[in-house]
């Protein structure tokens, strides 16, 4: 029987760890200006591509809070209290490959003890859509919510996780909002670090492995010369 040698049982035994340790990778569907470092024309307060409703009285770029960087997005109520905040970002990139794999939507919320929510509740909606058919919302998604009895003064993490692609899905629309203020006092939040990406199929995987029985018989057929 051929016997290996040491060298290349050793060198299959690593690449093997390393596939089974190494982290799944994420590609990234860019969302534009996801830290709010950038601003449109010359108005430092505007946070460029992000597209908002009640733009300058009720959101403004900030560098009050930042959870990276130096700028975050401001969210405030109007001073009757409403919620009619809005602030919106269509998400291009989606490909056919990614249809039916796992994606990963985050970003994070800062709400101060002073001036924070007081009634009024903050979330966000992401919206799987099809471009080919008029913009149709395929699927609708929501992340939990933020709240006066939330923790404040820190940075929590909102998310949509273990869902995957719909079918025709050709891009999404991300939608952060208040919803149910009831105070007359304006309420805020900041929000940072946005992201969304599609977590690739194992069968990279798959082949990486083939890679290493490849390398494996060559080994093999070498020493038997």
């Amino acid at each position: 029987m051929y016997q290996l040698s040491r060298k290349t049982v050793l060198f299959g035994v690593l690449v093997g760890l390393l596939l089974t340790m190494s982290p799944v990778a994420s590609a990234e569907i860019v969302v534009q200006n996801p830290s709010f470092e950038d601003y449109a024309g010359s108005d430092p307060a505007d946070a460029d591509v992000w597209n908002q409703s009640g733009y300058p009285l009720q959101q403004a770029r900030s560098d009050e809070q930042a959870r990276t960087g130096d700028f975050s997005l401001k969210l405030l109520t109007n001073d009757g209290g409403l919620a009619a905040v809005a602030v919106r970002q269509d998400v291009f990139g989606v490909t056919a490959e990614d249809i039916g794999n796992p994606f990963e939507f985050s970003l994070y919320v800062y709400n101060p003890s002073v001036g924070g929510l007081d009634g009024a509740n903050f979330g966000v909606n992401l919206f799987a859509r099809d471009g080919n058919n008029g913009n149709a919302v395929l699927t609708r998604y929501e992340t939990a919510r933020v709240s006066s009895t939330s923790p404040t003064d820190e940075w929590i993490k909102l998310s949509v996780e273990n869902e995957t692609v719909p079918t025709n899905t050709t891009y999404f629309l991300i939608e952060m909002y208040f919803s149910g203020a009831n105070s007359t006092v304006v309420q805020s939040l900041y929000i940072d670090d946005v992201s969304l990406s599609i977590v690739p199929e194992p069968s990279s995987f798959a082949l990486m492995a083939l890679g290493l029985v490849g390398l494996v018989f060559c080994a093999m057929r070498r020493r038997r010369r």
